[in-house]
């Protein structure tokens, strides 16, 4: 039950993803990596202890160690790009709301305030821009519709991007900082958009009548990995960042359930969440999908205690 549990606030808000049952016998929940800004380290949120909090470990997988340790859920962590803090979000208090905190896990502080979570979600699934400025996440604030939103990292100056009737979230900054990548259902079906930071723009991606979530942009900008059915299951695809060619599928596992993936800094590398081994664990592969590994779990490197 509690993977099912992390499972759902994993996906929480994700425009048309519907994941299939966790595999009888699942105990454990490793998901959502966050490549640290040096490439020495992955945050990520595991429910190892019981509750969800975030972890932090090597990038072999040892060493980990949880940053966080409240009753409620913390999810869905994300680096600073200094590597001096992480931004993520947390149903302490009762509602969805931004927190940071510093790179140990001291200092933990709100960004997002109590009016704004009318509907439930101050805000949810949060990104540093590259020039550690300013935070993009998703709100329900306004009308109870998920839409993108940009503040300063304060918390100050918060500012809606997105207006549709379709839910907008999961968004992430481009490298450069003029663009935001997000998923949306505005046309009917789940897909990638990318925009500009002031809102203007929006273009799709994916194009796909698939369901095609959690872009992430490579350190470069010139490609963008996301999670698609568009082979039948929960596949990693890469595809170019301007959404012409064929995406490439890298991932290619009969039993997948992914979704989350982060770019090491070098654009090398890629981690993801995986259920192929029963549990959900986190991988780390070549950005071409080759030399797969696996990093969490019990007998892998990083062992299934604090």
């Amino acid at each position: 039950m509690r993977l099912t549990s992390v499972l759902l606030i994993g996906l929480a808000a994700v425009p048309g993803f519907a994941p299939r049952q966790p595999p009888a016998g699942s105990t454990f929940a490793n998901i959502n990596p966050a490549w640290s800004p040096d490439g020495r380290r992955l945050l990520f949120q595991s429910e190892r202890s019981g509750g969800t909090d975030i972890y932090v470990m090597d990038a072999d997988g040892s060493n980990p160690k949880r940053l966080t340790d409240d009753p409620a859920a913390d999810t869905h962590p994300r680096w600073s790009p200094d590597g001096a803090r992480f931004v993520f979000d947390s149903q302490r208090g009762g509602a969805w709301h931004i927190y940071v905190a510093n790179a140990d896990g001291s200092n933990v502080r709100r960004v997002t305030t109590d009016a704004q979570a009318i509907h439930g979600a101050a805000g949810r699934h949060p990104d540093w821009s590259r020039d550690g400025s300013r935070l993009v996440f998703d709100s329900n604030r306004d009308d109870g519709d998920d839409e993108v939103y940009v503040s300063s990292v304060d918390g100050t100056l918060q500012q809606r991007v997105t207006r549709t009737p379709g839910t907008d979230g999961h968004a992430v900054w481009s490298p450069d900082g003029t663009r935001i990548l997000f998923g949306s259902r505005r046309d009917g079906n789940a897909e990638i958009y990318a925009i500009g930071s002031d809102g203007s723009g929006p273009v799709n991606l994916t194009r796909h009548a698939s369901t095609d979530l959690g872009g992430k942009w490579s350190p470069d900008g010139t490609r963008i990995v996301f999670a698609s059915t568009r082979a039948g299951r929960e596949d990693l695809f890469v595809m170019n960042s301007d959404g012409s060619g064929t995406p490439v599928n890298v991932t290619n596992h009969a039993e997948d359930i992914v979704y989350e993936s982060d770019w090491s800094r070098d654009g090398r590398r890629i981690a993801f969440y995986s259920n192929r081994g029963g549990d959900f664990e986190i991988f780390v592969m070549n950005a071409d999908g080759s030399s797969l590994r696996q990093l969490t779990g019990r007998g892998r490197v990083g062992p299934m205690n604090d």
